[in-house]
């Protein structure tokens, strides 16, 4: 198909994606623009840069310029602010003062919100009611431009000429070089594991960081300058491309291919200079297209289709975006809102429903928090507790949770509400275990929560965590003990446990070699009428000399505290000698 200079993609009707692909081309096209309808929802202050929406349906706006009235009586000259809009429509354009140059946010568990500030090389904390703390956490003075947050609350930030991430504790506290990325971080985000992925924009790589900071810098390519990345419920991370408008599809495993479309088709985006990123519950992605005014949105197997323009008219070729989208979000009814940076406002984009399916599907529910697992000594079971998910407006309350052992997924229960709580049953008593939880809701099943606390020791069985008492109540035999004279004691021996006795001369001055032991015997008697357990201990010492002699308990392989005696054994007299020697000869000739 050619194009002529200055056709619009609104125009052009169909392109056969599988036609495409066998002619080795790189545009995937399918069917006209959907019939989403637009309007402008709410405006914002100077060059909004990101957007995001909370559990109330509210969009909160980081805007990356500030005022510049050159009034020095104008308050808000000089200051960066972040924009605040309800569910009705009603904007505040300067909300609540931040840092130097917001980029991007991202919320928190109680829905505080975390700003990266990329001239003040800080992280601001606004609470739900606006109030902020400009300077709560401090990153490498190289240019922050993202952020994300794992399961803990700790806070990373990619850092742009550092080419490394930052990480602030829950508390505040920074390590500003806690690991190195590729060239140019920029988006940045995190999975279900706690695992960092961070897009390098001079490198056209991701980097992947364990949560103890070990970083493989291009663990997986992309196109040409990937700009945000959004996972699916399978765990595929995708990317945009901004210079090779196209985007990236990357395996759990690294895996990565622009090339995941019908046939084998390139993914490109009908729009250009592609920014941002988003995901609806049905898997369909959303990129903001800065370049040209629109939004292109993508199917599961990869097909692009360009979902509305944002002004009256395409764009012709040469055209300046007038609107320029640079954040995209989508809210639990299916509404899809960007962030505009030259028009500084927000656009909402309302779902059209033609034959029961609409044309842009609610955002997915919320992934339950990490569950808490406790368990009962040598039991093999493990008790799961899970925190109640929030209502989703598109899919409603969950009715259950689905609870599975991370080391063996078999292994499982279900949390019904209004349950809170289940019971893993057939665990291998003394394996570590940890355990996750997914939602249900409406025919809806969430993505895998971060796994649990580990019940390893909780599990074990009970010997592993209380050791066998250490035996009392020793009688010993008396008198002076000659070298092979049995050595023997009597105890009243503990449940379930057994004993050795060993021993070991101390070394005397004028000797070299190694200090000599022994090994005895232990035997246990159970009187049938009262079921007491006599410990009867037997060692024989051969040499002359001062032993330690050791009894020790012993019960499911774990030993206990030993009880030990200090015991002097003379050298055999000539008589004993003779008289064994005569026992040794008479044995001898029978």
């Amino acid at each position: 198909m050619i194009l002529k200079k200055g056709f619009s993609l609104r125009h052009c009707a169909t392109v056969l994606a599988g036609v495409c692909a066998s002619l080795a081309c790189v545009l995937t096209i399918a069917g006209p623009a959907q019939a989403a309808t637009t309007s402008i929802f709410g405006t914002t202050w100077h060059m909004p840069r990101n957007i995001q929406i909370d559990s109330k349906g509210n969009l909160y706006i980081a805007n990356f310029a500030p005022a510049l009235t050159f009034d020095s009586t104008d308050e808000d000259n000089g200051r960066w602010w972040l924009s605040k809009i309800t569910p009705d429509g009603v904007s505040n354009p300067n909300w609540t003062q931040v840092g130097a140059a917001p980029n991007m946010m991202v919320f928190d568990s109680q829905e505080n919100i975390y700003t990266v500030n990329e001239l003040s090389y800080s992280v601001s904390k606004t609470t739900p009611g606006g109030v902020t703390n400009i300077m709560w956490g401090l990153t490498d003075e190289t240019i922050p431009g993202s952020l994300t947050i794992d399961s803990k609350g700790n806070i990373y930030t990619g850092n742009y000429f550092g080419s490394n991430v930052s990480k602030i504790s829950a508390s505040g506290v920074s390590t500003k070089n806690w690991a190195p990325a590729g060239l140019n971080p920029d988006a940045i985000i995190v999975d279900a594991n706690d695992n960092v992925y961070v897009t390098n924009q001079g490198s056209d790589s991701i980097a992947k960081i364990t949560p103890d900071g070990k970083s493989i810098v291009n663990w997986a390519s992309t196109g040409d300058k990937p700009y945000m990345v959004v996972f699916d419920s399978a765990g595929n991370l995708y990317s945009v491309n901004y210079l090779s408008q196209n985007v990236s599809k990357i395996k759990p495993d690294g895996t990565s291919t622009v090339f995941w479309g019908p046939n084998g088709a390139e993914v490109k985006t009908l729009g250009t200079k592609p920014i941002t990123i988003t995901i609806d519950s049905a898997g369909n992605l959303y990129t903001g297209d800065h370049g040209s005014d629109n939004v292109t949105k993508i199917t599961p197997d990869g097909v692009s289709t360009l979902l509305v323009d944002l002004g009256p008219t395409p764009l012709g070729n040469g055209a300046k975006p007038v609107y320029a989208p640079r954040g995209i979000t989508i809210d639990s009814a299916g509404n899809l809102y960007t962030a505009n940076q030259t028009s500084e406002d927000v656009s909402k984009i309302t779902p059209t429903v033609t034959n029961g399916t609409p044309d842009i599907f609610p955002a997915p529910p919320a992934t339950p928090s990490a569950p808490t697992a406790t368990g009962s000594p040598g039991s093999g079971t493990a008790t799961v507790s899970v925190t109640a998910n929030p209502t989703s407006a598109a899919f409603g309350t969950p009715t259950s949770y689905t609870i599975a052992a991370t080391q063996d997924a078999s292994k499982q229960c279900v949390v019904t509400s209004p349950a809170t709580s289940c019971s893993v049953t057939g665990l291998t008593v003394g394996t570590a275990y940890t355990f996750t939880a997914r939602a249900n809701l409406n025919s809806w099943q969430t993505v895998t929560s971060v796994a649990s606390n580990s019940v390893g020791a909780i599990v074990m069985p009970k010997s592993a965590s209380t050791p066998p008492a250490k035996p009392t109540g020793i009688i010993w035999s008396q008198g002076l003990r000659s070298v092979n004279q049995p050595v023997t004691s009597s105890f009243t021996a503990a449940p379930d446990t057994t004993y050795t006795i060993t021993a070991t001369r101390k070394a005397r001055s004028s000797e070299t070699r190694a200090n000599p032991s022994a090994r005895g015997i232990c035997k246990i008697t159970t009187n049938n009428k009262t079921k007491k357990r006599t410990a009867k201990c037997t060692i024989r010492l051969e040499k002359a000399g001062t032993w330690l002699v050791k009894i020790t308990p012993v019960k499911n392989g774990l030993a206990g505290t030993s009880a030990t005696k200090l015991i002097k054994v003379r050298a055999a007299t000539k008589m004993t000698r003779t008289l064994r020697t005569h026992q040794r000869e008479t044995l001898a000739q029978r």
